[in-house]
C-alpha cells in the first residue's frame, strides 16, 4: 500500500472513530462499517445537516403566513407559540428538540431536509421540555440558514412522509422569493413549457425526490428552475458528499508527511463551527496541525 493510501486509510480510520465516539457520548445509535469509513462518514455529515446550529437568526414571516394571523385564521394561542418560536431564534437557543425523531438517526433519509432543505419543528408553547413531550399536532414548515429563519407556514402533522412538502408550500417559497434558499434557481428567459420536468401536483414533489439528482431542472407556474444542492444517488445531502470530497483532496495534498500523522480530532472554533484536526509530529518534535474539514485550496484536475 502507498504512502498516500496508507494516510487515508490511518485518517478515515481514526475520523470513524471520533464519530463512533461522539455517538455513544451523546445516546445515538449508529452500525458502522469497518471496512467503509467513509461511508459513517458520510452518514455523519448528513446527520448534522439534519440538526440546527445554535446560532442568533433574525426570522421573517412568509406573506401568506403573515395574512394568516391579521385576517385572525390562526388562534391567538398559535400566534402567541409563533411568536416565541421567533425569539428563540433571535436568541439563538438550541431549536433541535422540536425535530422529528429521526434527525437523530444518523443513516436515515430525511426527504424533506435533503431534497428541499427545509425543515418542522414541532409546536409547543413551553420551549422548555424534552423530546417526550414536546409533540403537537401542528408543525412549523421553515428555512433555516446561517443569519435567518424563514417562516413558511404553520401546518397539521402529515400522515405520509410524501405530504410533509406540498404544491401549496412550494409555490408559497416562490412567490417570496425564496426559491434560492431551498436550492433552487431561475433560469433567466426561460420559454414555459421547454424544461423536462413541470411541478404541477403533489405527485410531481414526490417524483423529484424519488429519482434523486436525475431531476435538476424544474419548471412551476411558468419560471424554470435548475438544483445547485441536490440529494446524491446515495441519498444523501450534495454538502455531505462535498465535505467528503473535500476531506479526500486535503488529504493528498498531506501526502509527504504520512510518516509524521499522529492523529485526528473533533474540535470547535470560536464561533462555535465544526473542525477536523489532524496533527503531524516530526522526529524533532515540531508539530503541524490542519484543519481538513476546509477546502485549503484546490489544484487543476482535483
Amino acid at each position: 500500500m502507498d504512502a498516500k493510501t496508507e494516510l487515508a486509510r490511518k485518517i478515515h480510520e481514526d475520523i470513524q472513530s471520533e464519530i463512533m465516539k461522539y455517538y455513544n457520548r451523546v445516546g445515538i445509535t449508529y452500525r458502522a462499517d469497518e471496512n467503509a469509513p467513509e461511508k459513517t462518514i458520510i452518514d455523519f455529515f448528513s446527520y448534522l445537516y439534519k440538526r440546527i446550529p445554535m446560532l442568533k437568526r433574525r426570522v421573517e414571516y412568509s406573506n401568506e403566513l403573515q395574512a394568516k394571523i391579521d385576517s385572525g385564521e390562526l388562534s391567538e394561542k398559535e400566534v402567541e407559540v409563533l411568536k416565541k418560536y421567533k425569539n428563540a431564534f433571535e436568541e439563538g437557543m438550541d431549536m433541535n428538540a422540536f425535530l422529528s425523531n429521526q434527525t437523530s438517526a444518523p443513516g436515515k433519509v430525511d426527504f424533506l431536509r435533503y431534497t428541499w432543505h427545509l425543515y418542522h419543528l414541532h409546536l409547543n408553547e413551553n420551549l422548555n421540555v424534552n423530546n417526550k413531550n414536546n409533540r403537537s399536532n401542528k408543525q412549523l414548515l421553515c428555512i433555516i440558514n446561517d443569519d435567518c429563519t424563514y417562516f413558511v407556514d404553520m401546518i397539521s402533522h402529515p400522515e405520509k412522509a410524501e405530504n410533509y412538502f406540498k404544491l401549496l408550500y412550494l409555490k408559497i417559497i416562490q412567490r417570496n422569493n425564496w426559491m434560492e434558499h431551498i436550492g433552487y434557481l431561475e433560469i433567466p428567459g426561460m420559454v414555459p413549457g421547454s424544461q423536462a420536468f413541470k411541478v404541477t401536483s403533489e405527485e410531481d414533489i414526490f417524483e423529484l425526490y424519488s429519482k434523486g439528482p436525475i431531476n435538476i431542472f424544474l419548471e412551476i407556474e411558468n419560471k424554470g428552475y435548475i438544483s445547485w444542492d441536490s440529494i446524491t444517488s446515495t441519498r444523501n445531502p450534495q454538502r455531505s458528499a462535498e465535505q467528503m470530497r473535500i476531506i479526500n483532496r486535503n488529504i493528498r495534498k498531506l501526502n509527504n508527511r504520512a510518516d509524521d500523522y499522529k492523529g485526528f480530532t473533533f474540535e470547535t472554533d470560536k464561533a462555535g463551527l465544526l473542525m477536523g484536526m489532524v496533527e503531524f509530529e516530526n522526529s524533532k518534535q515540531e508539530a503541524l496541525r490542519i484543519d481538513i474539514l476546509k477546502d485549503i485550496g484546490r489544484h487543476p484536475g482535483e
